[in-house]
């Protein structure tokens, strides 16, 4: 082997040794954030993304969603599954996930340059889940204690180590983060012209891809209502700020169509079996893990289930 050859095994090989851990079954990340009602109100960190001025002038200049919203949304969402769920190779998954936003550049209207590889613009990207992760997964599957919101946010950190981006902009603690998020909300998010395209599309989605056939006439109602149902559900999940800018009503009726909405998750989530409550990327992951353990996916994630008990310390089924 070359000399060139040998350093860049070598570089791997550190890369590698030096890359953050990932997080496991035993993270409370691990028991949330794959569970498929998480989708109830995907709609919320994609509209408070694109409410980033930088990120909605990227989205408008690079991305194809506006050509296929629904396959666009769950393409980005299998990345980001793995790098939680893969295991030993959530690393190199991050590394993808990283390299999808490299080309992204250009120039805003002032004639700044923008990278979607600036530090703060990535992470706030990221900061969009983990809100949802602590405080909206918190309302449904909780409510989760302080201490718990707070282990969330430190597996949060770790998760994002392995994208390999600066952590100098990244809130130390939990309460950090909830000044960082509310200067955000209030100081930079905009209702850009992305944001406007998302926020009707929502409101009248396109016929979803496994409905593939489904005549327009009869989806167009049908759409509506479920789009209004999905926008009722943002609107009671959207920082009151963030809502306001959009333009969201969120008075009484709207308060009981939310209320009734989020009643209906909550029971939904211990009826749905084990293999349909999860993400099929994070349920695999369950998978994996119950195979080492020797005991079935659906008893290690009842387990898991269970609060207050460690999920990776399940025994014999």
């Amino acid at each position: 082997m070359t000399g060139a050859g040998m350093q860049a095994v070598n570089s791997k090989r550190r890369s590698t040794a030096e890359d953050p851990a990932p997080l496991g079954p035993d993270s409370l990340t691990w028991r949330y954030f794959g569970l498929m009602v998480g989708f109830t109100a995907g709609t919320v960190p994609q509209l408070l993304q694109v409410m980033h001025p930088v990120l909605g002038h990227a989205v408008d200049e690079h991305s194809n969603v506006k050509e296929d919203p629904f396959g666009r949304f769950a393409r980005s969402m299998g990345p980001i599954y793995g790098v939680i769920y893969d295991g030993p190779q959530a690393p190199e998954t991050a590394r993808t996930v990283r390299g999808f936003h490299e080309a992204i550049t250009g120039t805003l209207p002032s004639g700044e340059r923008y990278s979607a590889l600036n530090p703060e613009v990535f992470h706030w990207a990221h900061a969009t889940f983990v809100h949802g992760l602590i405080y909206g997964f918190s309302q449904i599957m909780g409510p989760f204690t302080r201490a718990e919101q707070e282990q969330l946010y430190a597996e949060a950190k770790q998760w994002y180590r392995l994208y390999g981006m600066t952590m100098r902009n990244v809130p130390e603690t939990l309460d950090d983060f909830d000044a960082y998020w509310d200067r955000y909300v209030d100081d930079v998010l905009e209702y850009t012209p992305a944001a406007q395209w998302l926020l009707a599309t929502f409101k009248a989605p396109p016929v979803p891809p496994p409905l593939h056939g489904f005549p327009e006439p009869l989806w167009r109602p049908l759409g509506r209502v479920i789009g209004y149902l999905a926008v009722v559900f943002a609107s009671g999940q959207l920082p009151p700020v963030a809502r306001d800018k959009l333009g969201l009503p969120y008075g009484l009726p709207q308060r009981i169509v939310h209320d009734v909405i989020l009643r209906a998750v909550r029971w939904s989530v211990p009826l749905t079996p084990a293999r349909f409550r999860y993400h099929r990327r994070s349920y695999a992951a369950w998978q994996q893990v119950a195979q080492q353990q020797g005991v079935r996916a659906a008893t290690l994630v009842r387990r898991a289930s269970a609060r207050g008990r460690a999920p990776a310390t399940a025994g014999g089924s």
